[in-house]
């Protein structure tokens, strides 16, 4: 068993970047984390075309960044045999990493034509790869997300294919079908959780891993005011909620004119009747509503799973899609 890198340069061992020469301008991150970025020039059988300088040099490349840092795990957490790694891939301008815009009169900035032709093209769309690859110190080789060895030169290719291949027509439309899809799927989850604590008062402990189903017992009742319905304490919320859908079908069928029914006239006609009405559909509604949205939420849920394993698109790190 091989112990954890200390440096990027033992990372960067582990890749066989010396053995290709399509990787240049190998760069160590700083700071203390262990990881490197390293550059690739964009294939010519793609419709992108990058921009070039007067003396026909493309001044954007690929830029490839990997990192690899077990120390911002969990000790309790962490594992050696998969010790995971941040993979990022976008475009990269030699000229605006230097500059603030473009000097057209400098001989290393790209030319304004073939700026403008290069933008009217589908520029590759910039991805991230979270917990795909992973580095096993008992074995000294890489591995996949199904367990299965991988050379390091083989994670850089496929990040680069795929990166390559969102120019592509349907690859393209692909991507912005799966972006849609996260989004909406994402939205629809930060919504039903405040639903969740809104309308029933409801919430998951900090305990909980994220993005996975919940478990019917890893709902919580978080501190709510509990109001008094005919010797049934409610809580607060609850009340207003079932006070809120009463109304909404009352005036739903009163807007609809629709025509009178012998069970509703029969239970708003009798005291007693109304009662026993509520004290069985409220505890009713405090039970099985935030069950039924339980049920939706991990639906949106494994929705966003889905999305995230069929695009690496997504940056956890940031919680958004980063979109070229």
């Amino acid at each position: 068993m091989s112990e954890y890198f200390k440096s990027p340069e033992e990372l960067k061992k582990t890749f066989c970047l010396d053995e290709h020469a399509e990787y240049e301008e190998f760069t160590p991150f700083v700071r203390g984390d262990i990881g490197f970025s390293v550059k690739r020039p964009y294939p010519s059988n793609i419709p992108y075309k990058p921009p070039i300088t007067r003396e026909g040099k493309p001044d954007t490349v690929v830029l490839i960044r990997v990192l690899y840092n077990p120390d911002k795990l969990p000790h309790d957490k962490l594992d050696s045999q998969r010790v995971p790694l941040w993979l990022d891939i976008g475009k990269y301008s030699k000229y605006r990493y230097n500059f603030f815009g473009y000097n057209y009169d400098d001989e290393n900035c790209p030319t304004k034509e073939s700026l403008a032709a290069s933008n009217r093209l589908p520029a590759p769309v910039e991805l991230v790869s979270i917990g795909e690859y992973f580095f096993n110190h008992e074995e000294e080789t890489f591995i996949n997300y199904n367990g299965n060895n991988i050379a390091g030169h083989d994670i850089l290719k496929q990040l680069f294919d795929e990166h390559c291949e969102t120019t592509h027509g349907i690859k393209r439309q692909w991507w912005k079908a799966i972006i849609i899809i996260a989004y909406l799927s994402e939205s629809c989850i930060k919504n039903s959780e405040k639903l969740l604590r809104f309308l029933f008062r409801k919430g998951f402990s900090k305990e909980v891993v994220p993005l996975r189903p919940y478990r019917k017992n890893e709902l919580k009742t978080l501190d709510a005011k509990s109001l008094d319905i005919f010797g049934y304490s409610a809580s607060k919320n609850v009340v207003m909620t079932y006070a809120v859908l009463s109304f909404a079908v009352y005036s739903l069928i009163y807007l609809l004119k629709l025509p009178p029914n012998t069970f509703v006239l029969g239970i708003f006609g009798n005291g007693l009747l109304l009662v026993c009405f509520v004290l069985i559909t409220l505890p009713l509604l405090e039970y099985v509503g935030p069950l039924i949205l339980l049920k939706i939420l991990n639906i949106f849920i494994r929705i966003r799973k889905w999305s995230k394993r069929h695009s690496p698109l997504y940056d956890e790190t940031r919680s958004r899609f980063r979109k070229r």
